[in-house]
């Protein structure tokens, strides 16, 4: 061997030795910072020596990963990779394979889309049977969101697993869907909305997650809701040892997670807390001021971002109840809007088969009817009972005693069964169609009677109103002399606005039919139906066939529209004497169609612009009268207009029959001259019509409720097009024939 050949030897082993010697002396300088330097215990040797021990001790490829990161600022293991300003990104993992998902290399194959979409459907249809609107919303990985400092590329790719479902689900099902990369791109701030060692949102991030979905919730749950300004709220900036990302490959305490934290502690004094088997129920305290209710379901898998989501959603919706899964929830429990949140690499839950299962026995399908729950049961005269229940809606209640047997069909999840008892006891089953009859319900009547002389049981889960049924059996129909007497009333009432108005006002009476004129020939007792006359007139044809002959007067009668839709939806409330929001549409509708006529940009909305939300109610004014309406509960249709309200006033519409918000007299404008005005009388069926009928009129003026005295002076300060009389059927004589 030459000289030249031993110095190179030499020389390169030199040079090796060298930078094994600086790797070694800085791997313990690394090891000895992030270790050992905050400890006082130990003195420098001490330190120093330890340091020196786990550098020879432990994993080379560890040792050799703290150093790079040290030197270079970056790392690139296996599973984790290392981006810009900090942040670490996964790359492949047992359930999600990150790179390939950022390339638009990871999607699913048609076959499982179509089992998600029918997953989800299925979800959604149970949900919605009961009244509650179904959202899916994705967290986007930290990667969809920082794609310009992940290290796979510049642009993550439209192709995502998460963006195709969406698409798919959107071209191919009617389930709403939203992977929210978009909003928080969107978000206009200097902090970042992730962890930087963990694809995890933090409190920042899950801040705008949340108003997100808040802002696509429907105008009633908003209205029902508090805000959260994280303006108001203080933020800070956090630095600890590395998450997620960091401890699997073993850089914990070599990168730093740097993130940011919010004090949600002034949103918590907001609500109260419930926990019982990994579910939490929050509600808003009293003294927060909301006044109605927005009922949500909250269910979050990911424990992280269930934690600060329930934070943000508890201070904004009066009832929450947050679950850990996907799995259906306890269908007693009314909501309003059931929002599945899941992360994006977590889409994978949406195939699993337990989950889908879990709504087979909340649908149509299944072995055995659910076992009915009896709210409250009561003697309404000697020998018969009366029983209040929820059961599966459109179930066959039977109510046995002894041989005595009837049976009604649950109604919106509420039954009314009348039942001739025996000494041998009530039981109550449930049988849907098409499963078996569910276990029998032992039923405990009070000893007291109550007082029923208001109330009439019909057969179809409905309370009939007393006064009414004269109505129905066309006993108190007007003479000819009678309604020549109102022709002549209503057309001296017209002169004199007309005097007032200075202009060719015209009349617009509504007369809302009473349930018994709707629903009466199918429900109630076969001894009332046969005092029908057949040879009278019902005071409700004869009053709006006779006043509409007079030049200016129109009076509507709609019992012919609400019969043709009665199966539609809940006209009518069952333990309540009014119509609901869904019943007054008809009314609302009618009465717009006539001023249209002449006014085509007052043309009524169609039903397909509003959204029906159904809300928990207490009995009504016919439970009342039975001194049981805070013992019984009922699912009430309201209307909620999709788009914006045009009109300039807040009106605080009553969310149940028992809150009568508008007694006192109500003004609403809209900005446009265009619109005809109206001056309204009104009686409390005009309570759920006023928010649909305010939206057509340049200047509506309500008088005060059951007030049906005209203002003169208001007629001639607002000079309006149409004097409206909402009444309904029972007041016609009262009201017209003073």
């Amino acid at each position: 061997m030459t000289k030249k050949c031993k110095i190179a030897i030499i020389s390169t082993i030199s040079v090796i030795l060298a930078l094994l010697i600086v790797y070694f002396i800085l791997a313990c300088v690394f090891v000895y910072n992030e270790t050992y330097s905050q400890n006082e215990e130990m003195g420098f040797f001490g330190k120093a020596t330890h340091s020196m021990t786990d550098v020879i001790s432990g994993p080379p490829s560890l040792i050799w990963r703290k150093v790079v990161y040290n030197v270079t600022g970056s790392v690139s293991a296996e599973n984790v990779k290392s981006g810009e300003d900090g942040f670490l990104f996964p790359v492949k993992n047992d359930s999600f394979d990150y790179r390939s998902d950022f390339l638009g290399e990871y999607t699913y194959t048609d076959e499982q889309y179509k089992k998600i979409a029918d997953n989800l459907e299925k979800i959604r249809s149970v949900y919605e049977k009961n009244g509650a609107d179904y959202y899916l919303y994705i967290i986007p990985n930290s990667q969809s969101v920082y794609d310009s400092l992940a290290p796979f590329g510049k642009t993550i790719s439209e192709n995502t697993r998460a963006n195709g479902l969406v698409r798919y689900l959107k071209d191919n099902s009617e389930i709403y869907a939203n992977i929210l990369s978009d909003e928080l791109k969107g978000v206009e701030s200097d902090k970042i909305l992730y962890h930087n060692t963990a694809n995890e949102l933090n409190y920042v991030g899950a801040y705008y997650i949340c108003e997100s979905i808040k802002s696509e919730m429907p105008n009633d749950i908003k209205k029902n809701s508090l805000e959260v300004d994280i303006s108001k709220l203080e933020v800070l900036m956090t630095e600890s040892d590395g998450r997620e990302l960091a401890s699997c490959i073993g850089l914990e305490k070599t990168v730093k997670n740097n993130t940011y934290n919010v004090d949600t502690s002034s949103l918590e004094k907001r609500y109260t807390t419930k926990e019982n088997d990994g579910i939490t129920v929050t509600s808003l305290k009293a003294s927060q001021g909301v006044s109605g209710t927005s009922s949500v379901l909250l269910q979050v898998p990911s424990k992280a971002e269930r934690s600060m989501l329930k934070s943000y959603f508890a201070s904004t919706y009066t009832d929450l109840t947050v679950t850990p899964d996907l799995f259906l929830y306890d269908l007693s429990k009314s909501v309003s809007a059931v929002v599945q949140v899941i992360r994006e690499d977590e889409i994978d839950i949406l195939l699993d088969d337990a989950v889908a299962a879990s709504y087979d026995g909340g649908g149509e399908s299944g072995d055995e009817t659910k076992k009915p729950t009896v709210y409250t049961a009561m003697s309404v005269e000697r020998g018969t009972t009366v029983i209040f229940g929820t059961a599966e809606d459109g179930a066959v209640i039977e109510a046995k005693s002894g041989n005595n047997i009837s049976s009604t069909v649950c109604y919106d999840g509420l039954f009314i069964v009348s039942v001739e008892n025996s000494s041998r006891g009530i039981s109550i089953t449930a049988k849907k169609e098409g499963k078996s009859v569910s276990s029998p319900v032992s039923v405990n009547t009070s000893n007291v009677l109550a007082q029923s002389d208001n109330v009439i049981v019909g057969t179809g889960s409905r309370l009939y109103y007393t006064e009414t049924i004269r109505d129905f059996t066309k006993q108190n129909t007007f003479s000819d002399k009678q309604l020549i007497y109102l022709q002549r009333q209503l057309n001296i009432q017209l002169s004199e606005i007309r005097k007032f108005t200075g202009k060719d006002t015209e009349m617009i009476i509504l007369c809302a039919p009473n349930p018994a004129t709707v629903y009466g020939k199918d429900e109630l007792p076969e001894d009332i139906i046969s005092r029908v006359s057949k040879k009278n007139t019902s005071r409700l044809e004869l009053f709006t066939s006779k006043m509409s002959e007079l030049n200016g007067i129109t009076a509507i009668d709609i019992s012919d529209i609400m019969i043709q839709n009665k199966d539609s939806g809940k006209l009518y409330y069952q333990t309540d004497t009014h119509w609901t929001e869904l019943g007054a549409y008809y009314g609302y509708r009618a009465i717009m169609e006539k001023i249209a006529e002449k006014h085509p940009l007052a043309a009524p909305y169609a039903l397909d612009d509003f959204r029906i939300r159904y809300n928990e109610d207490i009995g009504g004014d016919l439970a009342g009268f039975l001194d049981i309406d805070k013992r019984i509960k009922e699912n009430v249709p309201h209307l909620v207009l999709k788009e914006e309200s045009k009109i300039n006033e807040s009106y605080d519409k009553p969310d149940t029959i028992s809150r009568p918000e508008g007694v006192e007299d109500i003004v609403f404008t809209i900005d446009n001259a265009e619109l005809p005005s109206a001056y309204m009388i009104r009686d409390s069926y005009a309570m759920q019509l006023i928010p649909q009928i305010g939206e057509h009129f340049s200047k509506l003026y309500a008088e005060e409720m059951w007030n049906y005295e005209i203002d003169y002076k208001a007629l001639r300060e607002l000079k309006p097009d149409y004097v409206i009389y909402v009444i309904a059927e029972r007041n016609i004589g009262p009201v017209f024939m003073k």
